[in-house]
């Protein structure tokens, strides 16, 4: 699916949730006027061009699986403010000069409005759906996050993970940051952390801006992934101490102990990797990618600024906020309200509907893959006017369909673990 210049989806859709719940309240009034980002809500693609015919989350009111905002329907979304996007490598890799995967990211940024607790109030939240469209199965697939913290003045910055909170962070090699420059933070600077709160991470590699000496940044796409698995190339695998090319034991991680440890490996006490502009890539995997599959990723951005201390203090608060952060999702809560999993009213299984013979003429059978014993089901057409219902019993079912138009409809099916949707042509 490439929606490379197609003017729909080359921009953002940003909502608040205080402009939804005002929605919910008065979406019926001829006096109301629905905001633009929620009339324009990306809930479908258009199937005529190979797009998938939901994208979008919306809470479904009146149950016709069509977003209709004028009929109660909203976005579902995350946070108090949140901002939805969609895009893809349908085109060269520029960066990298790879291949295009046949990948499809939707992805959610997301904040809370709560200035009552400090962590979440300096933390900016990602949520990645990242769907296989290609054809393809790939294995030993890594996803990876590449960060150039540039902690106020660039050229100054130190950098670090800490594997047991499935982080890693930039902070300044100085006590205080740059000299004057309107960038600089001066004194007290802050720290900055990437976090994995779905994942593991299981590589982290640090390297110096293109140029500076040393080993700088990957240029061909082989060593992009070689980055990812802690290859600086072909041949030479992350080593522990040092500038991690000269120890005698392959390792995972670089720079991965508290820069207040005199005796680890931090980029603090480490005169190979003086303070400068420095960037790593932090990652997650392996793991399999078949086609048609997909998966999701949650990931939070973290500040951090010791006001009574310095650079090293303000990674110590950091470290305290990713732990106050991350008991927070484990328990799907947050500490002003709400959770993280947004406003779900009703969980959408994927991929767990199938619908055979495409195209039908007289008759369809639904396979269930969720275990409920019985589930309603409901057929509407394209314009969402509800055709057929009934019950979905056993393992398939068979639904008589000869009465009905040539055309695309789509089916939903709602039972105690969810709702999920498919659809189908009628010819």
């Amino acid at each position: 699916w490439n929606m490379a210049g197609d003017s729909i989806w080359n921009r953002v859709w940003k909502i608040t949730r205080a402009e939804i719940e005002y929605h919910k309240n008065h979406y019926w009034q001829s006096s109301y006027s629905v905001p633009e980002a929620i009339i324009n809500w990306p809930a479908h693609g258009d199937t005529s061009l190979g797009e998938a015919l939901f994208i979008a989350p919306f809470f479904d009111k009146d149950g016709n699986g069509v977003y209709n905002p004028h009929h109660g329907d909203y976005p579902i979304i995350k946070g108090d403010q949140s901002v939805f996007m969609v895009f893809n490598d349908a085109n060269l890799h520029a960066e990298s000069g790879g291949l295009p995967l046949g990948l499809e990211f939707h992805v959610t940024a997301y904040a809370y409005d709560c200035q009552s607790d400090t962590a979440f109030n300096n933390t900016i939240f990602l949520h990645y759906e990242i769907y296989n469209h290609s054809g393809n199965n790939y294995h030993n697939t890594y996803f990876s996050l590449f960060t150039d913290f540039d902690i106020g003045y660039a050229y100054d910055d130190f950098i670090g993970c800490d594997p047991q909170r499935n982080s890693f962070f930039g902070y300044n090699g100085f006590s205080t940051d740059g000299n004057g420059t309107p960038e600089a933070y001066g004194l007290h600077p802050p720290a900055q952390t990437v976090t994995f709160l779905s994942d593991s991470m299981v590589t982290f590699l640090a390297f110096r801006n293109f140029g500076s000496g040393g080993f700088g940044g990957p240029f061909l796409a082989s060593e992009y992934y070689n980055y990812m698995r802690a290859w600086f190339n072909d041949t030479l695998h992350l080593t522990y101490g040092g500038n991690g090319i000269q120890g005698d034991s392959a390792v995972s991680f670089m720079f991965p102990d508290d820069p207040w440890d005199s005796t680890g490996w931090s980029n603090y006490n480490n005169p190979l990797f003086p303070p400068y502009d420095i960037r790593g890539v932090g990652s997650i995997g392996p793991f399999s990618l078949d086609a048609d599959s997909s998966f999701t990723v949650d990931i939070a951005y973290t500040y951090a600024r010791d006001m009574n201390g310095d650079n090293i203090g303000s990674v110590a608060l950091l470290k305290n906020r990713i732990d106050h952060i991350q008991w927070f999702y484990n328990h799907d809560s947050t500490a002003c309200g709400g959770s993280f999993s947004g406003f779900v009213h009703e969980k959408s299984i994927k991929r767990s509907l199938k619908v055979y013979p495409v195209p039908a003429r007289d008759y369809i059978r639904v396979e269930r893959s969720f275990n409920s014993n019985t589930a309603d089901y409901k057929i509407y057409g394209i314009s969402g006017e509800k055709v057929k219902e009934g019950v979905l019993t056993g393992k398939t079912t068979r639904i008589y369909i000869s009465d009905l138009h040539p055309g695309l409809y789509f089916i939903v099916s709602r039972s105690k673990e969810g709702v999920a949707r498919k659809k189908f042509i009628v010819n």
